[in-house]
């Protein structure tokens, strides 16, 4: 029987962009993932305090930006928890769904996200539930990264995805939204359409 190839790929999604695309296709490419889950954060660890727009809002700009592309879906999951996404409770919750059970689990993250992985809530639990797929940021080393968290977990199974750094700032994103700029290059046309009809960032 063919075990099913899941990646899983959580983030903020405030808004999604053209980098969170790229990134997520790059990695089905890579290692043939069948599905790629984007999981819209309840309340990031990283972001605890800080004003994001609604988690309905981020969920349905997600919709949007993946329906060109068939193997990828839109996960409820942490917005329907709510409270703290921790990762780990979001790969132990996905591994009790249909028909994710035995799937082979995938964790897609920036370089950024992994300089911080040794200080996440059960990191070796993760290390161990699911291989890592990493994506260069400019500013990080991910060699040294890499290597850095196979130290620290000798059991992680760990892939520097083949792509060039994509920076694409949400943050700026909004800015430039907010200022009235043009962003429809960074973002797919159906989420700019959703962000001016909600007038989201304004």
């Amino acid at each position: 029987m063919t075990v099913m190839r899941l990646g899983m790929f959580g983030g903020t999604f405030d808004p999604p962009h053209i980098g969170h695309l790229v990134m997520a296709e790059v990695a089905r490419e890579t290692v043939g993932l069948d599905r790629v889950l984007f999981i819209p954060a309840a309340i990031p660890p990283h972001k605890a305090g800080l004003s994001i727009s609604s988690g309905e809002d981020r969920a349905q700009m997600v919709a949007r930006a993946i329906a060109p592309y068939p193997a990828f879906s839109l996960s409820r999951c942490e917005l329907t928890r709510d409270g703290v996404s921790y990762t780990i409770d979001t790969l132990r919750e996905v591994r009790r769904q249909v028909p994710y059970q035995d799937a082979h689990i995938y964790l897609l993250l920036g370089a950024d996200m992994l300089a911080q992985f040794g200080a996440w809530r059960e990191s070796a639990a993760i290390a161990d539930g699911a291989t890592l797929l990493a994506a260069p940021r400019e500013g990080y080393e991910l060699s040294d990264l890499i290597t850095r968290t196979r130290a620290q977990f000798p059991n992680v199974d760990i892939r520097q995805l083949p792509m060039p750094p994509l920076d694409v700032s949400a943050t700026w994103l909004r800015s430039r939204i907010k200022e009235g700029r043009r962003v429809e290059w960074l973002l797919p046309a159906p989420v700019l359409e959703y962000v001016e009809k909600r007038g989201l960032y304004r």
